[in-house]
Parts: C-alpha cells; structure tokens; sequence
C-alpha cells in the first residue's frame, strides 16, 4: 500500500500541465448556468486481466487475447443552477481469443447519476449520488457487464475561470461505491473508493482556451471481498475549434494494478459540446 502513496505523491507535481478527462463525465467541470451537455469518448484497450460474472471471477489472460472497442455517451442535463442529472451508456465490442474466437457487442452496464450543486461558490464541493445498472450481457465468454447492481455517493471539486485567464485549474472527484446490492451470488466485487483527479494547462488564442495537454491521474481502491487498487496515468492534447465543443487525443496507462481488471494501454477520442441554456 505503501506504494500507492509514493506514486501518488511522485506523479501529483507532473500532472499540473494538464486538462482533465473524467472517469464519470464531466462532475467536476459544469457551469454556473443551466445547460445540456453531450459528452462521447471512444476507446481501446488490450486487457491482460479481466472480469467475467458467474463464480469465475477476475481471469488472467496468458496465452490468450481480450480486445475492447467502446464508446461511451454521456448525457448531462442542468433543469436548474443547482441540480444536475446525467446519465452514462456504454456501447461495447469485445473480441476474446482463447483456443476460439468469441465477438460480444452491445450496451454496458448504463450508470445515472443525481447532482447538487450550490450557488455561493465554484470552489465548494458538489454532492452527487447514483447507480450502476446491470443492463450488460454476461453471458457471453467475453462478458459486456458485471450483473451487479451498484450505488455510488461522493463529492466533487474544481477551481476554474476561464474568463479571468486563469492557466491552471485543478478538479478531482471522490467516490465510494457499493457492489452488488442485489446479493446476486454470481457476482464476486469488492467495495470501492474511487479517486480521480487533473489539472488543465490551456493555450489562449484570442482570449480563450483554444488548445491545451491533457491528462488525468485515476485510482481505485477496494477491500471487502479481496484487497485491490489500480492506479492509472492519461496525458494527452485538446483542440476547442468553436465555443463550447472540444476534441480531445489521449492515452491510459496502468502504472500499478493489483487483483484489479488490467489492460497494456488505452488511446481514446473524445468529442463534447453543450448548449447552455441560460435563465435563473
């Protein structure tokens, strides 16, 4: 464990030329006014250690293949200053070779998630809470869920104003989320924290954020059924072509992993835009 906080405090001071992209959407980067956001990111990734439901567990792939294409949407919407809900779905292609070849595609686990945010301060964390639904096929040898059925609490910080020309902004979000609420015996998950945090470093063109690096510093810890983590670093560039859309390029990589879903690297596009909606 100790090893966990060393990395920590090796990669923290690496991370501050950065821009965030958030594990669960966009928590941590909303604006003060009512809105509609539309957040897609489609990524690969080669697994070396995956999750497959039904007594099987965690399984280790040696001599064998597990290749994921995903892309995944989320949907934010602002009714009002301080609520806020979201909605996230997974578009899932898997591809598993082992001795045969088995393809599985399809919708993922779908998570939704309620925000309040207060209007006194940008600075003052968000509350939010929600829910992972096992809509994914388990089935299959190369599974598109978990079949557990997960809430999640937390709160959510950021330090941003672009309008002031402020060059660093620093996010994070703190989550805990609780596995198999449903007591469903086919499904062996632990109780998790999960610790996302960046900070962006944008390029102004014209008083605004035009272009910028990328990157994110992701940790997960879990300890009920079996102790785990996984600590993953993103880094990466973003282009803003027109006000409120932005195109990001960027890779993960699992720096430390243990007992934990694990894959070599994972490059990713990703492409937001919202339509602020304005009113009180």
């Amino acid at each position: 464990m100790k090893r966990i906080f060393i990395l920590i405090a090796i990669l923290l001071p690496g991370v501050l030329f950065s821009l965030p992209l958030p594990r669960y959407g966009v928590w941590a980067d909303l604006s003060r006014d009512k809105y509609i956001l539309v957040d897609t990111r489609f990524s690969y990734r080669d697994y070396t250690r995956f999750y497959s439901p039904g007594r099987v567990g965690f399984v280790e792939l040696k001599d064998s293949l597990l290749i994921e294409r995903m892309l995944e949407a989320d949907v934010t919407f602002s009714p009002t200053r301080e609520i806020f809900v979201q909605a996230r779905i997974p578009y899932k292609e898997r591809l598993f070779l082992f001795g045969t070849k088995a393809e599985a595609n399809g919708i993922g686990d779908i998570v939704a998630i309620l925000g309040y945010r207060n209007r006194i301060s940008d600075e003052i964390p968000c509350l939010f809470v929600g829910a992972s639904f096992p809509t994914g096929d388990t089935a299959s040898d190369s599974p598109l869920g978990t079949g557990s059925f997960d809430i999640t609490v937390g709160v959510s910080s950021v330090t941003r104003d672009y309008q002031d020309n402020e060059a660093l902004d620093f996010s994070g979000h703190l989550a805990i989320w609780l596995r198999n609420l449903t007591g469903n015996e086919d499904v062996e998950l632990s109780n998790e924290a999960e610790i996302d945090y960046w900070i962006r470093y944008p390029v102004y063109i014209a008083d605004k954020p035009r272009l910028g690096l990328v990157g994110e510093t992701y940790i997960l810890l879990g300890e009920n059924i079996k102790a785990h983590y996984l600590v993953d670093l993103t880094l990466g560039i973003f282009f803003t072509p027109i006000d409120c859309t932005t195109v990001e390029l960027s890779c993960s990589y699992p720096v430390l992993s243990k007992d934990r879903e694990n894959y070599q690297f994972s490059p990713s596009l990703r492409l937001s835009f919202s339509v602020p909606r304005g009113g009180k």
